[in-house]
């Protein structure tokens, strides 16, 4: 239990390298990270939250001062994000600007394999409730979380996606490494699209009190895994998919997919891609640099 701070430490005492593969990180990230610089144990983890982030930095101190070296957001976004950002910042005489993107698709159910767990789920959701924040003229401005939304050009076979505002550990790193960029946007969304429409409704449910959190997360873990789904969870997230096709941002094609996840079908493919666009000055004028890709 990493809530236990003595087995905690218990565990990792001894150790030389602690691996924090637990989830959601604005909840396992800290106390792990503390029972690693109390044992004097590196660290590494693949933490996203931006809250987890801001926490986790304010030690940096206390694990240098310990001898001990901790790499935070070690994964895809953070982590591969950010390596891109600092590359194609390094091709501007000064970089001030920088807009992430990430799409991460429906896993596909297979024969044998373990179906994700419930960290991933409880991690977009969170994400998707209340307010969060964006970096503008290198200040935090608040706005409301997976709300605002873009259409972004992927790669085949993602094509192009409608992506949303969204609270990423990116806001609190990017700043602290590239002090000249004083803009940053992280943009979020999953696919099949319908999914992001889902995820809103369940927010928009728990936010009002007419579903509980444990609830709208198990209602995502039986859809992924094909069992029946109803009750008013089942209401909001249609409700949330609804709003999405009054704003205009599904198309007919998303409501193919809407069927198959409403009959428990499972997905063919996972889709997902990464966007990451750095802008600034190169030779006294404005140049950018854009990365992007496709994972599938």
């Amino acid at each position: 239990d990493l809530f236990e701070p003595r087995r905690l430490r218990e565990v990792v005492g001894g150790a030389r390298l602690v691996v924090n593969a637990t989830g959601p990180y604005y909840r396992t990230g800290r106390p792990v990270l503390e029972a690693a610089i109390d044992c004097r144990a590196d660290y590494i983890d693949f933490g996203d939250d931006v809250e987890s982030a801001d926490l986790m930095i304010g030690l940096d101190r206390v694990a240098h001062d310990g001898g001990v070296t901790a790499l935070i957001g070690a994964g895809i976004a953070p982590g591969v994000v950010n390596v891109v950002t600092r590359e194609l910042s390094s091709r501007l005489d000064v970089a001030d600007s920088v807009q992430l993107a990430w799409v991460t698709g429906s896993t596909p159910r297979r024969p044998g394999q373990e179906v994700g767990g419930r960290a991933v789920i409880e991690h977009m959701l969170h994400s998707c409730i209340g307010v969060t924040f964006t970096v503008q003229d290198g200040r935090r401005r608040v706005i409301p979380a997976f709300r605002r939304s873009e259409r972004l050009a992927f790669p085949a076979p993602l094509g192009e996606c409608l992506v949303y505002d969204i609270g990423h550990a990116e806001l609190a790193t990017i700043p602290r490494f590239l002090p000249s960029i004083t803009r940053v946007r992280c943009q979020g969304a999953v696919h099949p699209a319908t999914l992001n429409g889902l995820f809103q409704g369940l927010a928009a449910g728990v936010t009002s009190g007419q579903i509980g959190w444990d609830d709208a997360i198990a209602f995502v873990m039986a859809l992924e895994q094909g069992a029946d789904i109803g009750g008013t969870c089942l209401r909001s997230a249609l409700g949330g998919i609804l709003r999405q096709w009054l704003r205009r941002e599904l198309r007919w094609r998303d409501i193919a997919d809407l069927a198959t996840l409403l009959r428990g079908a499972p997905f063919a493919e996972s889709l997902g891609g990464l966007y990451v666009r750095v802008e600034g000055s190169r030779d006294g004028v404005r140049a950018a640099w854009l990365a992007r890709t496709a994972i599938v």
